[in-house]
């Protein structure tokens, strides 16, 4: 079945038609009334694929150009060359820090520093406000290309402070996730208490 969908998604790269995920899903999803024909069709489509089981690759597979290598030391060496926005998304509030390449602090912006106080520092209104306000702090300091790294689980309030940097004029270059999640199972929790 892997090789089926490989090919299914080479086919749908040549004709822009059928993605690899959909026709997966679709084949899992579908009724059985309807799994023989959605069966059919996609065995039509392997049929025009020239699917050889031996081991030897299609002849749409022979037509298609090899993709280019990713350096991925060159990509590296590039995003440690961008200032950086981190984002620390706590239960309460929202901090962000413009750095150095080399990581020295430039400026920074929070929710309490722009009025907001209480409750709402956890919206998502001073998320996006916290990061128009340190990506036009960044845009004085004449940084135009960032790299912005985020630190905290808080799925919303994350997009709503990349688009307050988005909106603000910078250009974001790579977002990383550097949210600290534990692989143990901590502490064992105390037994409860019998009377």
């Amino acid at each position: 079945m892997s090789s089926f969908l490989r090919l299914l998604s080479i086919y749908s790269q040549k004709q822009s038609i059928i993605s690899k995920t959909l026709c997966s899903n679709y084949l899992i999803f579908t009724p059985q009334a309807n799994r023989a024909s959605t069966e059919s069709v996609f065995q039509s489509i392997n049929s025009k694929l020239t699917f050889q089981r031996d081991g030897h690759t299609s002849q749409l597979e022979k037509e298609l150009p090899t993709s280019v290598p990713i350096d991925y030391k060159k990509v590296l060496l590039l995003v440690k060359s961008f200032n950086c926005i981190h984002v620390r998304i706590t239960k309460h509030n929202v901090i962000t820090t413009l750095t150095t390449p080399e990581g020295k602090p430039l400026d920074f912006a929070t929710c309490g520093l722009l009025g907001f106080k209480n409750a709402r520092k956890r919206t998502e209104f001073a998320s996006t406000a916290v990061g128009k306000c340190i990506g036009e702090k960044a845009l004085a300091k004449r940084v135009k290309q960032v790299h912005i790294k985020i630190q905290g689980l808080a799925m919303n309030r994350r997009l709503a402070t990349v688009k307050g940097i988005v909106s603000s004029g910078l250009k974001v270059m790579a977002i990383t996730d550097n949210t600290p999640l534990p692989f143990s199972k901590g502490r064992k929790p105390p037994a409860v208490r019998s009377l």
